[in-house]
């Protein structure tokens, strides 16, 4: 399933589907009742009129069943109903966003996800294919991508052409490898699926790379090779640090933090605890993206406590200098988050973007100046 400029209009448009299963209605019952009214004596058109009267009933229901329960389940067409992923990885910008089946009076209905491929520099869609109902979006690597359905499997789709490559689950695992053929008795994953831990039902634990098949015993004495620190700045939490140690953890450069009893507004400390812009704070503010070459990072804080509508704020990577200010409301004043885990953000260090999500659109914005790159609807 790809882009569709017609069928995305025709499902994104509720006015447009529901507004010609109406006026089907409408026309059908105009057509039976002055029209086509039968006469007694007529048994031929007293059957042809049964057919189009059932007609009448039928396409206007057939077009509301597949707007609100076929598309989302089989063809994946139209506007989503909301974003749940935002990934930029080696060059390419992965969206995830899902539509939703009808609901009842105690359920919202099923949602079916799908990711979008994007060029990252201009916005254009590349690609897009369905991932169906219960999806969590785990990782990429290189052209596979890795997904999890309600925690019961781990499915790898190719980027390029939306297909599925592998789907790991007890009954496969057991199936596709001579080590698992006593059978599985649990799985996990780690986080982005990248590794696979089995235990078997013969007592085996095991290590599986999905992406090469490599299997190996899990003897939990592996040694760890030594890391070699990269220097580079990266986020950690509240804080951004230096990756400049032989542990993995590297050493504080800036936080932002609440020093002075207000727990909502935070300010920018170094790694003398001294404080950077006394002049602004920022309300529950936690930084969202470095940038080595533009010399800047970003801190996303909000409008109000509510914590509804956010603000992104570039600042000098000596946290000196506000260098630029993009609200949401000047993007989307009409829409409010419902809970800060649903903002979507990520970004481009090599070419200093930072990427966003608010409701239905993606935005690209320059790290360097705050310029507006481009905004796309899904």
């Amino acid at each position: 399933m790809n882009y569709n400029p017609f069928l995305d209009t025709w499902f994104g448009n509720p006015w447009l589907c529901w507004g010609a299963a109406f006026l089907i209605y409408i026309l059908g019952i105009v057509l039976f009742t002055t029209i086509l009214k039968p006469k007694k004596t007529q048994k031929k058109k007293q059957k042809k009129n049964r057919i189009l009267t059932a007609l009448v009933y039928i396409i206007p229901m057939l077009i509301f069943f597949t707007n609100g329960d076929f598309n989302p389940i089989f063809f994946g067409y139209g506007s989503p109903v909301g974003i749940s992923e935002v990934c930029y990885v080696d060059g390419k910008l992965y969206v995830v966003d899902y539509l939703r089946t009808f609901g009842g009076k105690t359920s919202k209905g099923t949602s079916y996800y799908r990711i979008h491929v994007i060029d990252p520099a201009t916005g254009a869609k590349q690609r897009r294919f369905e991932i169906c109902a219960g999806a969590t979006f785990l990782g990429v690597y290189g052209d596979t991508i890795a997904v999890s359905h309600y925690s019961k499997d781990v499915t790898y789709y190719s980027a390029s052409t939306g297909n599925i490559i592998h789907r790991y689950s007890k009954t496969t695992l057991a199936k596709s490898f001579p080590e698992f053929s006593s059978g599985v008795e649990n799985f996990r994953w780690d986080g982005d699926g990248c590794t696979i831990n089995v235990t078997t039902l013969d007592g085996n634990s095991w290590v599986l790379y999905p992406i090469t098949k490599i299997v190996r015993p899990d003897t939990g004495d592996v040694a760890s090779p030594v890391y070699q620190p990269t220097g580079r700045f990266y986020i950690d939490g509240n804080g951004i640090k230096i990756d400049n140690t032989n542990d993995k953890y590297g050493s504080d450069y800036l936080s932002i933090e609440s020093k002075d009893g207000n727990s909502h507004k935070r300010y920018i400390y170094d790694s003398n605890d001294s404080i950077r812009l006394k002049e602004i704070c920022f309300l529950d503010g936690y930084p969202v993206a470095v940038s080595e070459k533009d010399s800047c990072f970003v801190i996303m804080h909000y409008e109000t406590t509510k914590n509804q509508r956010f603000i992104l704020t570039g600042i000098s990577f000596d946290g000196k200098n506000k260098r630029w200010q993009i609200k949401q409301s000047d993007l989307n004043p009409n829409y409010n988050f419902r809970y800060t885990k649903d903002i979507k953000i990520d970004f481009d260090q090599p070419n200093g973007r930072i990427f966003f999500a608010i409701r239905k659109e993606i935005f690209a914005v320059s790290m360097k100046d705050g310029k507006l790159l481009w905004r796309l609807k899904l």
